[in-house]
C-alpha cells in the first residue's frame, strides 16, 4: 500500500507496482507438457504437441512491469525458478519500452511467450520488435487477445 502513496495516482511509474509471480509444481514431481495448442481466426490453428519432459514446469506472469527498471533484483529473486520456466509472460503486453532483451538469454528453458493485449489497442502493444526478437531467439510467441484461445495441457506424476 505505501509504494502507490509514494508514486502518486498520475505517476508513469505506476505501473511498476505489478507483482511477478513464478507458479509451477512443488516438490519433486515429473511433468509432461502433453500440447499446447493457439487458436486464432487470423492465424488459424497452431497445435504443438511438445511430449517435452520438463521435470519443472514453471509459469511467470509478468503483468506491467519493465525489465529496463530493476532487472538485476528481478533476476536475482527468481533464480531458483529460472531454469524450471516453460512458459513467460511478455512484460507490459510486449511493450518496446519495458523489454529488456537479456530476458531471452536469462531464460534458456523458456519456449513459450504469451503477450497479452487487445487487437485495437491505442499504443501499439504488442510492439513488433518485441515479437520479432522472441521469434528469431528459437522461442514461440503467443498473442492472445479478444480472437484468440491459447490451451496448454500437462501430467504431473508424483
Amino acid at each position: 500500500k505505501e509504494c502507490y502513496k509514494t508514486i502518486g495516482k498520475s505517476s508513469k511509474e505506476f505501473n511498476n507496482t505489478s507483482l511477478v509471480i513464478y507458479h509451477g509444481p512443488v516438490g519433486t514431481s515429473r511433468n509432461y507438457v502433453e500440447f499446447l495448442n493457439f487458436y486464432s481466426p487470423c492465424f488459424c490453428s497452431l497445435y504443438y504437441n511438445t511430449k517435452r519432459n520438463t521435470y519443472d514446469f514453471g509459469q511467470l506472469l509478468t503483468e506491467e512491469i519493465s525489465f529496463n527498471k530493476k532487472y538485476k533484483e528481478f533476476k536475482n529473486h527468481y533464480a531458483g525458478f529460472i531454469k524450471s520456466l516453460l512458459i513467460t509472460q511478455v512484460p507490459h503486453h510486449g511493450a518496446k519500452s519495458n523489454w529488456n532483451s537479456a530476458i531471452i538469454k536469462d531464460l534458456p528453458n523458456s519456449s513459450f511467450w504469451v503477450v497479452s493485449a487487445g487487437l485495437r489497442n491505442k499504443y501499439g502493444h504488442p510492439s513488433y520488435d518485441v515479437v520479432t526478437e522472441i521469434g528469431i531467439s528459437g522461442r514461440r510467441c503467443f498473442w492472445s487477445n479478444e480472437m484468440s484461445i491459447i490451451t496448454i495441457q500437462s501430467k504431473t506424476e508424483w
